[in-house]
């Protein structure tokens, strides 16, 4: 079975207790064709380097982050985009509206339905 647009999204701390085989469980979904994204992302630099280690497809920011500033938005989303992975703008929770500096940086952002 071949996966086709189809992306499994794991939390950083899901895969932490075992990062090795983690990446190997996450190279061979993606060798299906299945992307994969990391939920609530911190943006720190434990988080940046578990994003370029996994090679994953997606980092899903976490909902404080969308309260950072919009130079602080950029350089965030360069750093995702750097590590070869899109930008996913949550729902927020919080907010009442999705702040435009990360509507620009986004390379995906959820409508509510």
């Amino acid at each position: 079975m071949v996966g086709s647009g189809l992306v499994f999204q794991y939390r950083i701390a899901e895969l932490g207790s075992d990062i090795k085989s983690s990446k190997r469980f996450l190279t061979k979904l993606q060798e299906l064709g299945i992307q994969i994204s990391l939920s609530r992302f911190g943006a720190n630099k434990a988080a940046l380097t578990l994003l370029q280690y996994l090679k994953a497809d997606f980092a899903c920011l976490a909902e404080p982050l969308l309260k950072a500033n919009p130079e602080t938005a950029e350089r965030i989303a360069a750093q995702i985009h750097q590590a070869g992975a899109k930008v996913i703008v949550p729902i927020p929770k919080n907010l009442t509206v999705l702040p435009n500096h990360w509507i620009k940086q986004a390379d995906l952002t959820p409508t509510k339905s």
